[in-house]
């Protein structure tokens, strides 16, 4: 599905608004769904300019208005808490490699003798 949502919530309201705008009932939001919202939205505007919009239509608007508010909102809080996420893990990973940068190996009871680079060219 689209949004990162999967589920039959989402797929029955897909399958509703592609019922009422006429379009073939996939339950995907595909090129024929968003060109029938499109359509839906230029006819809205239309009746918004002509002033025919009844209380019960605008209504209806109004209460999907708030369904993609709040669909677009849960977005933004997801997305700002997977980039949280991320820059702790960062900060974590850097702090990690400042760690091992630091740490002598030569320094450690049964590690290798390894010989500089400037020692072996002398």
């Amino acid at each position: 599905m689209c949004l990162g949502y999967r589920g039959k919530d989402l797929e029955a309201a897909v399958r509703a608004f592609q019922t009422t705008a006429g379009i073939a009932e996939t339950g995907r939001i595909d090129a024929a769904t968003v060109k029938g919202a499109k359509s839906q939205l230029a006819k809205f505007r239309a009746d918004v300019a002509r002033g025919k919009l009844t209380d019960s239509r605008m209504k209806t608007y109004s209460q999907w208005g708030m369904v993609a508010a709040v669909v677009l909102l849960l977005h933004l809080l997801g997305l700002l808490y997977l980039q949280l996420r991320l820059r702790a893990r960062r900060k974590q990973l850097g702090t990690l490699a400042q760690l091992l940068f630091e740490l002598n190996t030569r320094s450690l009871p049964g590690a290798p003798a390894i010989e500089d680079e400037a020692v072996k060219t002398q």
